[in-house]
């Protein structure tokens, strides 16, 4: 079997009804293997050579590797927005664990007075007093 490569510059990805493809090394390639027949009608025109199709497999098409590039492009985006998410959750643990803190300190003083006996109450005064604790007697 055979492949034929064309290094003209305006080479057409097909070539007397046969589909081509880029070749890594410039030019195209035929995109699939060829028999001598086949091959044997870009024999002698200037541009093109006949290879072995052995040593010279068939690379990617052009469908598969639009379709190749969509599916990393995709994957590059969902890798960005899972890390946006990430990052989010992040932020939003962090202030919810601010917040917790906050809470727990507030809760912490609380238990320290109910920790000594004493009973907490607004005061005719408006100020928060401290009555019956655990060394007193309120004689009530």
């Amino acid at each position: 079997m055979f492949r034929v490569i064309c290094t003209l510059e305006n080479a057409s990805h097909e070539i007397s009804g046969i589909a081509f493809e880029d070749h890594p090394s410039g030019g195209v390639i035929s995109a699939h293997d060829l028999d001598a027949d086949q091959a044997g009608v870009f024999r002698g025109i200037n541009g093109y050579s006949i290879v072995d199709a052995d040593e010279n497999p068939p690379t990617e098409t052009a469908a598969e590797k639009r379709a190749r590039k969509a599916a990393e492009k995709a994957a590059a985006e969902a890798a960005a927005a899972a890390a946006s998410e990430a990052a989010a959750a992040a932020e939003a643990t962090a202030a919810d664990t601010a917040s917790s803190s906050d809470t727990e300190a507030a809760s912490g003083e609380d238990s320290e007075v109910a920790s000594a006996g004493a009973d907490t109450f607004m005061g005719s005064d408006g100020e928060d007093s401290v009555t019956g604790g655990a060394d007193t007697q309120s004689g009530f």
